[in-house]
């Protein structure tokens, strides 16, 4: 089993862009998840991702992941909740960090970027 990267660029025009990557931080595979298919529920949006993930590393048979990476382009709060997403304002307020942490029980972290507690000055 291969050890990778997991990195989610959750975007607000053409939509989420997966990659996962290995240790030496070459592309394995990419997929683009479009927004139009989860723009209107949070809950199909976290679903679809999670159903993605298992996918492409056949439910961690094929691969071991390491740790799962997430910008986006609305702001994150620290707990993993969105702030702002300009044009899907009706995932405010809903943590994409604990749909993926509960999704699979990830004993490895979650790195998020941007996120409000990291401007230094306020949005």
């Amino acid at each position: 089993m291969k050890d990778i990267y997991i990195a989610l660029d959750i975007g607000a025009g053409r939509g989420t862009k997966i990659g996962l990557f290995d240790l030496e931080r070459e592309l394995i595979t990419e997929e683009l998840m479009p927004l139009h298919k989860y723009a209107d529920d949070f809950e199909d949006f976290a679903s679809n991702i999670v159903d993605k993930l298992n996918q492409l590393t056949d439910s961690g048979k094929k691969y071991h992941t390491l740790a799962i990476g997430i910008s986006a382009a609305g702001i994150l709060k620290r707990d993993g909740s969105f702030q702002l997403f300009q044009n899907c304002p009706q995932y405010n307020g809903h943590n994409i960090k604990k749909a993926l942490a509960d999704a699979f029980s990830l004993p490895y972290p979650l790195i998020m970027t941007p996120t409000l507690e990291l401007w230094p000055n306020g949005v």
